[in-house]
Parts: structure tokens; C-alpha cells; sequence
């Protein structure tokens, strides 16, 4: 009989969504546990036009990445499609080698509004180092559609891996809090500088 950390191997990608009353619950867990992965569902989960309401995702110790995600559709689709395109979109990118921008440039209007959804507002970024080379992130600022899209991007793009991520929105004000660390062959003593003027730049 096969544990559960050898069927999440077998399967490589476990995608699930749970219709719930008000919302869905996207569940997602795998075994290959490398950079970019929490990067590429939100990419889908931004063009496909979810809005992200509260999500948690973590490597657990037997190296298992377990994520959910509370999600909203913010457009009225036949339930069927609207599932299925989301669970295959999310298999499809995962399992290929095509890249988050290639993929996005399918999308041009979705990437284009983007830039139209900034809203001028506090935020609040703050940057702490728990331990040598580990940071913990935390982000306040008004919530939008494709936010946790920008903030995973820019930090992959920066070689950060996120170990465990958690947000909640609150009142139309997003909290997010990560943990992260960046690729060795990129890490500098100026990496908290780095994070913090990164992501102040994303919120602006």
C-alpha cells in the first residue's frame, strides 16, 4: 500500500476543487517541490479571473507542498467549465515548459489590466531575518485582483523560493505573511533591502 507522500509522487501534481457555499477550495499538493510553482497558480488563477480571498501554502516535513486556496470566480461561467478549465489550466502549466510570460502573452487583456488595477493607498512592507538567510515577509495594503500574482512574481524573479505563504483579506485590506529564502548562488547581505524595495514597488 502506497503512503500518501508516494501517491503525491506518483500523480507528481494533485489539483482539487471543492465547491463550498459561497466559494471554492482549491487543494493542490505535490512532491516536487522546486521555485516557481505557487508562481505559476497564480498566474492561472489570475487569468482565468479568480479572486483570491484567503490562502495557506506550506512544505510540509516529508517535503510534501500542501497549499489551499478559498477562491471566487468573478465572472458567471457554465460551473463545469469554469472548474474544469481551472484544474486543467493548473495541470497543463505545471506539467509543460512553457514559462508564466509566454503563457500570459495569450492573455494580453489580462495582462494589460494588470497595470490598471493599482489603487494609491498605505501599504506596509516589513522584512525580517529569522535566521541566516531566512526572511519573513509581511505585506498590508488594499487588496486587487492579480496581487498575489505580482508579489510571487517579483520574488521569483529575484530567485526567492517561498517556503509557506498565508493570506486573508480583511475589510478590502490584504495580509499577506511569507516565509522565504533565496537561491545560494544569488544570496547577498543585502537581500532584506532587496525583498523590501521590491515589494514596495510592486504595492505602489
Amino acid at each position: 500500500m502506497l503512503t500518501l507522500m508516494e501517491e503525491t509522487m506518483k500523480k507528481k501534481y494533485d489539483v482539487r476543487l471543492i465547491k463550498e457555499q459561497k466559494s471554492y477550495r482549491l487543494l493542490f499538493q505535490t512532491g516536487e517541490n522546486k521555485i516557481g510553482i505557487l508562481y505559476k497558480i497564480a498566474a492561472v488563477l489570475y487569468v482565468q479571473n479568480w479572486n483570491i480571498r484567503e490562502m495557506n501554502a506550506m512544505t510540509r516535513e516529508d517535503g510534501i507542498i500542501d497549499d489551499y486556496f478559498i477562491i471566487e470566480p468573478l465572472e458567471k461561467r457554465i460551473p463545469y467549465i469554469l472548474e474544469y478549465s481551472l484544474v486543467s489550466g493548473i495541470e497543463k502549466l505545471l506539467s509543460s515548459d512553457l514559462t508564466v510570460m509566454r503563457f500570459l502573452a495569450r492573455f494580453p487583456k489580462r495582462l494589460k489590466a494588470l497595470q490598471k488595477t493599482h489603487q494609491k493607498g498605505a501599504s506596509k512592507v516589513e522584512v525580517d531575518e529569522i535566521e541566516n538567510g531566512v526572511y519573513v515577509v509581511s505585506v498590508e495594503t488594499q487588496d486587487r485582483p492579480g496581487l498575489i500574482f505580482e508579489i510571487t512574481q517579483a520574488l521569483y524573479r529575484l530567485y526567492f523560493d517561498i517556503g509557506s505563504m498565508e493570506s486573508t483579506t480583511i475589510a478590502h485590506l490584504a495580509y499577506d505573511r511569507l516565509v522565504v529564502t533565496r537561491d545560494p548562488q544569488k544570496k547577498s547581505d543585502k537581500d532584506a533591502l532587496i525583498l523590501k524595495e521590491v515589494l514596495d514597488k510592486v504595492l505602489e
